[in-house]
């Protein structure tokens, strides 16, 4: 499962139980930035134009999650 978040802007895992795959797209879901296996209890900044926010539990391989969000995303 990939959750999309919008408007994206920083995040937090702050009372999660278990990693996360976290990517900030732009205005055009073209991913920005990528941070994979981020623990519970991390803030994580968003960078400077991002518009939207996916995440996705770390259990899933990052790549596998990347290639289906960029997938999701061309076929918006």
């Amino acid at each position: 499962t990939i959750l999309v978040f919008s408007p994206g802007g920083s995040i937090h895992t702050f009372f999660m139980r278990y990693d996360l795959h976290i990517f900030f797209m732009d205005a055009e879901y073209k991913i920005i930035k990528g941070y994979p296996d981020v623990k519970p209890w991390r803030v994580v900044k968003a960078p400077q134009g991002t518009h939207y926010v996916a995440e996705s539990a770390a259990s899933i391989p990052y790549m596998t999650v990347l290639s289906k969000l960029t997938y999701l995303m061309a076929v918006k």
